[in-house]
């Protein structure tokens, strides 16, 4: 609802949405756009589109530039000063009357891809029962193509989206980490087989997949030989479980390509080693990465029961 600013004649009350006078008293109170939008989760970009509509709304501009900073016009300074004095009794009572009042309690329900949760939410949630226990996380596991629409309509509170699936509108993301698709084989596979190196000999190495459309697989390869290379016929086994993959690997069945994530504990007691092409023309920046976002919606009033649960997974 927008919020009507008192004048002496009800002839000229301008609307001015509420959620502008919010960024405009965060701008006056961190004293600068770009410590404004880091506060509320948005860019310095989206700061200045949010000021110039407020500005449109009143009719009169509320801040002048001075060199390289922004300032506030003493139209402007009147407004953020009358604006932080009416605000904080109202941001008080609407926590009231969501029942947050700066407590720290309640359901806050989290979506997330089972393979990233075991290794990035769980413990995580352990640590954020530890700090806020009156606290009830409800997690729901999904693929990241189902979870953003869910998010979006309001299923969830917060949701990890990998790659682009962050973009929805009225989406805000914050990139907490990078996937990368490694190929690997055990020790005893390469003891046996050798350590394949070109593209023929990893044309003939048989590999264990996820499905027929060799997801993974297919990435890596295709950054890795171009997309014209023709894809590895040999394969010793179909599995959809990346627990079932890593542990065929393990036991040396054949190559498999998987989530840097999921297998570095492997990786650390030498059950599984990274096989990458020797490429003619030396070392390549070849990689397959897709970045992992925890996403929320844009909302006007933030709860701290959010507040809190945000700040403790993005540390």
């Amino acid at each position: 609802m927008p919020f009507r600013m008192a004048q002496h004649s009800a002839a000229h009350l301008p609307n001015v949405d509420f959620d502008l006078l919010k960024t405009l008293v965060d701008i006056g109170t961190a004293r600068s756009f770009t410590a404004a939008a880091a506060r509320r989760h948005l860019s310095p970009s989206a700061i200045s589109q949010r000021v110039k509509l407020l500005e449109q709304q009143l009719g009169f501009p509320v801040f002048a530039r001075a060199g390289r900073q922004n300032r506030l016009t003493p139209e402007g300074l009147q407004l953020f000063e009358a604006a932080q004095r009416s605000l904080a009794p109202l941001d008080e009572v609407v926590a009231s009357l969501r029942g947050d009042s700066g407590r720290v309690s309640g359901v806050v329900r989290i979506g997330c891809p089972v393979a990233f949760g075991r290794m990035w939410l769980r413990p995580r949630l352990v640590a954020l029962r530890k700090r806020h226990p009156d606290l009830l996380p409800e997690v729901e596991y999904d693929s990241t193509v189902r979870l953003g629409p869910r998010l979006t309509a309001g299923e969830f509170d917060l949701c990890i989206l990998v790659g682009k699936e962050q973009r929805a509108a009225g989406l805000q993301a914050r990139l907490i980490y990078t996937e990368e698709f490694l190929a690997l084989a055990s020790p005893a596979y390469l003891a046996r087989e050798g350590r394949p190196r070109t593209l023929a000999e990893f044309a003939r190495a048989s590999y264990i997949v996820f499905d027929r459309n060799l997801a993974m697989l297919r990435p890596w390869w295709r950054v890795h030989f171009g997309p014209r290379a023709a894809l590895p016929p040999r394969h010793s086994c179909r599995v959809a479980s990346l627990d079932e993959m890593l542990a065929l690997g393990e036991a040396g069945v054949g190559l498999t390509v998987l989530p840097n994530f999921f297998v570095e504990d492997a990786l650390a007691r030498d059950s599984m080693r990274v096989v990458t092409p020797d490429h003619p023309k030396g070392p390549a920046d070849r990689h397959v990465l897709y970045p992992i976002y925890l996403c929320w919606r844009r909302a006007p009033v933030d709860t701290a029961r959010l507040r809190a649960v945000r700040e403790l997974l993005l540390e």
